[in-house]
């Protein structure tokens, strides 16, 4: 398996490394072999561009900070990080989600019907392992509590961060267009030109935002 090619690639430098990669060895399936090989050494190959770098990056740096001792390899490092980062993202996330559904519906009993739905869903085993899907919902869920609490700046850095973590982030942008929308159809109140150039300029910034990190990658 290419999962385990790439743990058995690394000099296994003691026995806590050594058991480390077992237990982490089944985790690495799927694209968590491509997050793992970027997190690692870096994009070598064109296919791997497909995986945006911000779960990569986070890996890689917070591996390194697990290797600082020299009791595991970088490989191992990268592996414990990104699988740490995941299901901490995926538990975040549920807290946020069930933030957010109280905030939208003022109701505690959806937004835990919500939160459980979203841990236990069909494809649960890709917010565990090493994959993307934990830390964009983690960002897009934090975009929208903010988002919705008229933080709009937070918001969209927040999306930000998530379109550099999954390109389908971009379409955060559509939040900031539908508001602008409804304050172009007057319904926050009369329509006021000067008022009407402000807001456009700043729903053009946090859109800017809110793709600058697909942009950048």
């Amino acid at each position: 398996v290419a999962g385990d090619l790439i743990l058995d690639s690394s000099k296994t430098v003691g026995k806590l490394d050594g058991f480390i990669k077992s237990i982490l060895a089944p985790l690495i399936r799927w694209d968590a072999v491509h997050f793992l090989a970027i997190a690692s050494r870096g994009y070598l190959f064109e296919n791997q561009f497909a995986f945006f770098p911000l779960l990569p990056f986070l890996s890689h740096w917070l591996g390194r900070a697990f290797c600082f001792s020299g009791r595991l390899s970088a490989v191992t490092g990268a592996a414990l990080a990104g699988v740490l980062i995941s299901n901490l993202a995926h538990y975040l996330a549920t807290l946020v989600l069930y933030k957010l559904t109280i905030l939208l519906f003022q109701s505690s009993t959806f937004a835990f019907t919500t939160a459980v739905l979203f841990i236990c869903n069909a494809a649960c085993v890709q917010l565990s392992i090493i994959y993307s899907e934990s830390l964009f919902a983690l960002l897009c869920f934090s975009g929208l509590f903010h988002f919705y609490r008229r933080r709009r700046l937070l918001a969209s850095i927040l999306f930000g961060l998530a379109s550099l973590t999954r390109s389908n982030g971009i379409v955060m942008v559509g939040f900031f267009g539908y508001e602008f929308f409804k304050f172009s159809l007057g319904q926050e109140g009369p329509f006021i030109l000067t008022h009407w150039i402000a807001r456009l300029v700043k729903t053009a910034i946090y859109c800017a935002i809110t793709v600058s990190g697909f942009v950048a990658f």
